[in-house]
This record gives structure tokens, sequence and C-alpha cells, in this order.
């Protein structure tokens, strides 16, 4: 795999399931805690100590966005989760999705 840093921004799609929330449910969204952990946390995990670990082929193929991947075991450490159990939440739960900018249109985003 070669390095690639995260795009900044969140790229989602029609069956993102924050589309279809009501005002009322976007603003309990941004209260939440997955709010906090996506403008506060998400942001100041640094990737460059990561590259070291890629390949600099830039043919190979690119890796799974560090930060996210970072994100999410923070999160399975907070909330005490297995493996399975972590990717069960990136899967189903919008609040996940949201704290790592992420959706569950193409599978989670952790390799199974």
């Amino acid at each position: 795999m070669s390095f690639r840093p995260s795009q900044e921004g969140r790229q989602t799609s029609f069956a993102d399931g924050e589309w279809g929330l009501s005002e009322g449910a976007r603003r309990m969204l941004e209260a939440s805690w997955a709010h906090v952990f996506a403008t506060e946390v998400y942001p100041m995990i640094d990737e460059a100590p990561f590259a070291a670990l890629y390949s600099d082929n830039p043919a190979s193929r690119p890796n799974l966005p560090v930060r996210m991947t970072v994100g999410a075991l923070i999160l399975k450490e907070l909330f005490r989760l297995t493996d399975e159990g972590l990717v069960e939440q990136l899967t189903f739960n919008t609040l996940f999705q949201h704290a790592l900018n992420t959706d569950a249109v193409y599978g989670p985003p952790l390799s199974t």
C-alpha cells in the first residue's frame, strides 16, 4: 500500500444515514459526542508519522485513511468494543459514522 493523506471534508451519498435527518435530529447530532469527536479530535490525528509504514511505490494500492483507522481505534477503546462490535457500529450507527466522517454506503471503512 502506498500512503495517501486523508481528504479534508466528507464525501456522502443519498444513502448516507445523515441525509434524511429531520432538523431536530440534525441538531441532536450536532450536540452529540460524535460531533465533538468529528470536529475536535478527528482533525488532530496526525497522519504524517504513519507515512513511513507504507510503500513509496505510487503504483500500489492507496491506504485506508490513517486518521479514520486511528479514530476508530480510539472509539473502540472509549466504548470498550470488540473488533466485531466496532465494525457493527461503523456499519449501522450514524453517530460513529459522523464521528469518523464516513458512511456505510460502501460497507464498513475497515477490513473485516
